[in-house]
């Protein structure tokens, strides 16, 4: 890591994936969360940002939200991905679970919309994962991890502020619709 941001590396992005071992087992992740903390203390002794993604479970609750954003902070992670677990037709997993799966509508398997029954309700769930993109995405954050790669540099991102506006409330309108249907769905199969 050290001759690599020698000569100018200064992101990775690392499959974290979750922030609990038993999850970790039950993606088939050869990891623990102890091996992929020390992975981002070596980053960040390098000055290297980690970019940690994490695949959202149907089963999380606020609980669940709220500590990955405290593991957020305490990892100092500010670049981030957050993919909602989405079975995909055509593998392994999708053909061990396909009895479950809520949705036939292959335009929806985005890894932005859950394809199982959540445990909390499905307009709950999408607002506490809203939510976790809002606050890991603050600007207070930014300035509280201080990433070396800084999303202020020159302020760029004042230029796009209309488009993620119309692009929030586009999708906003679309999830609403989303959401509905699934509530829908989940009581007719009960």
């Amino acid at each position: 890591m050290e001759k690599w941001a020698e000569i100018g590396l200064k992101k990775v992005f690392i499959g974290l994936e979750s922030i609990d071992d038993e999850e970790l087992r039950s993606l088939n992740k050869k990891c623990t969360v102890e091996k992929n903390n020390r992975a981002i203390e070596i980053l960040h002794a390098n000055n290297v940002d980690p970019l940690g993604a994490f695949v959202i479970q149907p089963h999380y609750t606020r609980k669940h939200f709220d500590d990955l954003l405290k593991y957020l902070d305490r990892m100092r992670i500010y670049y981030h991905e957050f993919t909602v677990l989405t079975p995909f037709p055509g593998t392994e997993f999708y053909n061990q679970v396909k009895d479950e799966v809520l949705e036939s509508d292959r335009r929806l398997y985005d890894l932005a919309h859950s394809m199982f029954p959540t445990t909390i309700p499905a307009a709950e769930f999408y607002a506490l994962l809203s939510r976790l993109y809002r606050r890991a995405q603050s600007p207070v954050r930014a300035m509280r991890i201080r990433p070396n790669v800084s999303p202020f540099y020159r302020m760029r991102f004042l230029r796009l502020i209309p488009g993620i506006l119309s692009l929030f409330v586009s999708a906003r309108r679309a999830y609403r619709r989303y959401l509905a249907a699934m509530d829908e769905r989940a009581v007719a199969r009960q």
